[in-house]
């Protein structure tokens, strides 16, 4: 395989709990996805903003200390109006925001998830190339 055709499968996980996030990494290794990790909403826009070229979806936590999901999520849309976005949360999805609804390239994932739905949704939105 040339470099030219090597298809990138970088995932952005932002989650403050270490648990969840070293959860995610483990399932994204499954099916060979590298992932960069943010603890929270800051450190996020950040790793997205110094890989933006490189990172291919983003799973964002809703609710996290500092930068809400939501405050991150529409500094991402900032930086990037069109990179699909994995929200997950234990909330019920009519406790999501507008902002999220209202977007064509957002999902809203429920905690918990399985590990088959999430490499399910995973490999949809970076087009099966998993």
């Amino acid at each position: 395989m040339t470099e030219s055709t090597i298809v990138t499968r970088n995932v952005l996980v932002v989650d403050d709990e270490a648990s969840v996030r070293d959860a995610i990494i483990d399932i994204l290794e499954l099916i060979d996805v590298i992932s960069f990790t943010a603890c929270d909403g800051e450190e996020g826009i950040k790793v997205l903003q110094n890989n933006l070229n490189d990172i291919k979806l983003i799973i964002l936590d809703l609710t996290m200390p500092g930068l809400t999901g939501e405050e991150t999520f529409i500094s991402i849309r900032k930086l990037n109006n069109s990179i699909p976005i994995i929200v997950s949360s234990g909330h019920s999805p009519s406790e999501l925001p507008v902002v999220f609804q209202e977007d064509s390239n957002c999902e809203f994932v429920q905690k918990p998830f399985t590990i088959d739905f999430l490499i399910e949704r995973v490999q949809f939105h970076l087009g099966n190339s998993t």
